[in-house]
């Protein structure tokens, strides 16, 4: 049997002044090799001026849809990490990845 149970994830799009190339650079040279790269899906698009815009779920909001308390801990401790590479990038830290969990 399958179950479908939908529910709400916070997804956080961040404005660069950057172009595509660099934000790629920067990123990639802050992720772990594969813990934290396979649990964000990070879309990266781009507008006419060649910047690049960010699109992130917050994982907290994606797994405190389990219920569990203790899942919903490892998502903050992985929001508090995502803000950590935010800032090492330059870019702007979204309020919800900066609140005590």
């Amino acid at each position: 049997m399958t179950t479908t149970i939908p529910h709400l994830v916070n997804r956080f799009v961040i404005d660069t002044d950057a172009d595509f190339e660099d934000v790629c650079q920067r990123y990639e040279s802050l992720i772990p090799t594969i813990d934290f790269a396979e649990l964000t899906e990070v879309v990266r698009t781009g507008d006419l001026e060649r910047r690049v815009h960010l699109s992130m779920d917050q994982l907290s909001s994606r797994f405190a849809s389990f219920g569990d308390p203790r899942i919903g801990a490892v998502g903050a401790a992985l929001d508090a990490k995502l803000a950590a590479i935010l800032r090492l990038m330059g870019l702007p830290v979204p309020p919800e990845l900066e609140k005590e969990n």
